[in-house]
């Protein structure tokens, strides 16, 4: 069990420690410079929210910490305005601004060079349908980051 503030109220936080020691042991990898990509995925209103709201709560506030919620019924173009809006509104500001997933993406990455950085999106499922072949710019983009960052040159 764990304690956590939001908005000037404090709530207990029960469970999910296999979860996020998980969680925790992907961020040392990171923090170290393997960069990680962790799904969360499960059914509706089981507490993925909560466990990853709580994950990111729990770094230090030296990292970066940027949360997203994708929308129903949004274009591509509203998602990237709202990442972008998110930068603007973090401390200290960061610029994430761009045209396509891909570009967003790699802004995230050029971001996670300067210090450590976790990201979360969260209703992937609305990024998919407001955004064709979502998971493909992932998954490409993160097959490149890997090969990048690979001390061989060559995916892990």
């Amino acid at each position: 069990m764990s304690r956590t503030a939001y908005a000037g109220c404090v709530t207990t936080f029960f469970g999910r420690n296999d979860e996020l020691a998980v969680l925790r042991q992907r961020w040392a990898r990171a923090v170290a410079g393997t960069p990680q990509l962790v799904v969360v995925h499960g059914l509706r209103q089981v507490g993925k929210t909560s466990l990853v709201r709580h994950f990111l709560d729990s770094l230090p506030s030296s990292a970066h910490r940027l949360y997203m919620a994708a929308t129903l019924e949004t274009s591509q173009d509203s998602q990237l305005a709202r990442l972008a809006e998110i930068g603007q509104t973090h401390r200290p500001r960061v610029d994430l601004s761009a045209s396509t997933w891909a570009r967003a993406l790699q802004v995230i990455a050029d971001l996670a060079d300067t210090k450590p950085t976790a990201v979360a999106l969260d209703e992937v499922p609305y990024l998919e349908s407001s955004t064709p072949g979502f998971g493909s710019v992932v998954q490409a983009f993160w097959d490149g980051l890997r090969t990048r960052t690979s001390p061989t040159g060559r995916s892990q």
